[in-house]
């Protein structure tokens, strides 16, 4: 379902969580590539079909964003309460098995999928440090996407996400 490719990193736009409204987001603007247009696109061109809105990986109340023209990992939110996250006075952060860039293997045909699965939240607020775990955790390889996040992949699935240098609101 998930996977890894070596690049550049993605610029980061936001990673904040705003106390007030319960809201956790990452944006990331992922770097300029070169987009090598395809028979697909060049029929869509010609029909005039519009591919419609960005692929939608949810987990209870946390929904991660992945775009529809790359299907690469661009964002995700939460509406989560900070006052029941886990605390933990300093993470290790773990060993990185690569830099780059997570995508989606295959489309969603409904445009989204449904983890079935609630994440629980960690933070340590001595590092500005959010842990965000999907499910089996133990044995994932770690990849940096951006300057500020770690996603963490088991096998091909999502295990979890690790946002550096959070700004609280």
């Amino acid at each position: 379902m998930i996977v890894f490719r070596n690049e550049e990193l993605a610029a980061v736009e936001e990673a904040t969580y705003n106390s007030a409204e319960f809201t956790l987001l990452y944006r990331q603007r992922p770097p300029i590539k070169e987009h090598r247009t395809t028979l697909a696109d060049q029929i869509d061109a010609t029909l005039r079909v519009d591919r419609g809105a960005d692929y939608l990986v949810i987990a209870d109340t946390l929904t991660i964003v992945f775009s529809r023209r790359t299907r690469e990992l661009v964002a995700f939110d939460a509406y989560t309460n900070r006052g029941l996250w886990g605390r933990a006075a300093d993470m290790v952060l773990p060993d990185l098995s690569g830099i780059g860039g997570i995508y989606l293997l295959d489309s969603l045909p409904e445009g989204r999928l449904d983890l079935c699965v609630s994440p629980t939240y960690t933070y340590s607020d001595t590092q500005s440090l959010l842990k965000i775990t999907l499910g089996r955790d133990a044995d994932s390889k770690y990849y940096r996407v951006s300057n500020r996040l770690l996603v963490g992949l088991h096998g091909e699935g999502l295990a979890s996400l690790l946002v550096q240098g959070l700004v609280m609101k």
